[in-house]
């Protein structure tokens, strides 16, 4: 009797200590979160490609961000923005009320600009390269349809009939032009996430009303990097 009423009271204490444990985890987990080092990050370089349709405008790009999660510290406000060249891009900021300050670059035209800014009585500054569009490819096949290098010349995207694709397997096949590389081919799945697929394999397209497909190109040497749409509707 004695050795069950033992085991029965050690068994509640066990769980007593665990029921306990939880909430100090949770605790912990909460009060690390609220409370993390100050964040100060921005990028050194950042090469931007315009929009070769213009049709997204106002467009920008972050090149960096500071400050804490949740919790405004004035001592890591952003600020004394300038940009060595407005005429190429124009800097600013959002996000204040959030705790952590975004920066970023409204671009104009193809040049380069120093954006510089300070943070807690340090400065920080990034090369901003604005390149025009280049078309990075040779070709891309899909299924049957061959589209060249001629029909990216002034635009990163193209329209093709829906009907004469859907509800088959269609091959993908891209080859880049010289001095690009493929660093991802992505097509919708009839969910708002994309699935990644390999070159010159096939394709179900199984969406209801359209679908599309993109292409995300980088040149290693120069870092412009090139995203090609091909939308079916």
């Amino acid at each position: 009797m004695k050795k069950t009423l033992k085991k029965v009271i050690t068994t509640m204490l066990t769980v007593v200590l665990i029921l306990v444990a939880i909430p100090l985890q949770v605790n912990a987990t909460y009060w690390g979160y609220i409370e993390q080092p100050k964040v100060i990050e921005f990028q050194k370089t950042v090469v931007y490609t315009l929009n070769p349709k213009k049709t997204q405008f106002p467009e920008y790009t972050s090149i960096g961000w500071a400050g804490t999660f949740g919790h405004p510290d004035p001592k890591y406000k952003i600020t004394d923005i300038k940009s060595s060249n407005t005429a190429v891009a124009t800097p600013f900021t959002e996000g204040e009320k959030s705790g952590t300050t975004t920066l970023n670059v409204y671009p104009h035209k193809a040049g380069t600009a120093i954006i510089s800014c300070r943070v807690n009585g340090k400065t920080y500054k990034t090369k901003f390269i604005a390149r025009k569009y280049v078309c990075p490819l040779t070709y891309i096949k899909l299924g049957s349809t061959t589209m060249t290098a001629n029909k990216f010349k002034k635009t990163d995207e193209i329209h093709l009939s829906y009907r004469k694709y859907a509800k088959k397997n269609q091959k993908i096949s891209v080859k880049p032009a010289k001095g690009w590389k493929i660093k991802g081919i992505y097509c919708s799945n009839g969910t708002k996430y994309m699935t990644e697929v390999k070159n010159n394999s096939s394709y179900f397209i199984n969406t209801e009303n359209d679908w599309y497909m993109y292409v995300f190109f980088i040149n290693p040497t120069t870092q412009q990097k090139e995203f090609i749409n091909i939308y079916l509707d």
